[in-house]
């Protein structure tokens, strides 16, 4: 498609160009189309690079989810993986992912909210840390946690969980500001 409209615009140039006298134009209309198709290769190969991300992510097992800004802070998300829902958290500039069922009493974890640095279960207000699913101390129960990647502005998260418990790093946030 592209060189068929490049053809289409040679044609109707090249036929001003028969008119013209003055070398400029056939310049100008050189360095036009220099830029284009420089821009269009260039794009092409961000692209191809982007989708080979994409699929070594995929190999990987991770499950594209939502995009980041579909993520409020403080504030849980559930999203399908497979055939399961999981919690997903913005906190403190990163993304994180948990399980969404509470111990208590299976609860919807990604309907609750972060108080104090902690999901906090709407139902009956039990909290799990964003990073670790474990319980505050004294406290010792534990929700499965998921590794996270953020590519291109897309949440990926691992479509196995990690046993109930396991420390996550959290995916970072492109661009986000933190104090620290």
């Amino acid at each position: 498609m592209l060189i068929a409209y490049g053809l289409s615009v040679l044609h109707v140039a090249y036929g001003v160009l028969q008119s013209e006298r003055s070398a400029v134009y056939a310049v100008l209309l050189l360095a036009a189309a220099v830029t284009v198709y420089g821009l269009h290769i260039a794009a092409g190969w961000r692209e191809a690079k982007a989708d080979r991300v994409k699929t070594d992510l995929v190999e990987e097992g991770f499950v594209s989810v939502c995009r980041v800004g579909d993520l409020t802070d403080g504030a849980g998300r559930t999203a399908w993986l497979g055939s399961r829902r999981v919690a997903l958290w913005r906190h403190e500039g990163k993304i994180y992912a948990t399980s969404n069922v509470c111990r208590h009493q299976g609860g919807p974890l990604g309907e609750g909210e972060i108080i104090d640095g902690c999901i906090t279960c709407p139902w009956h207000g039990w909290q799990y840390r964003p990073a670790d699913g474990q319980s505050p101390p004294p406290f010792d129960e534990r929700v499965a946690t998921y590794r996270t990647r953020v590519v291109d502005g897309d949440v990926w998260v691992a479509a196995e969980a990690d046993p109930a418990g396991t420390s996550q790093h959290g995916a970072a946030v492109e661009g986000e500001v933190r104090d620290g």
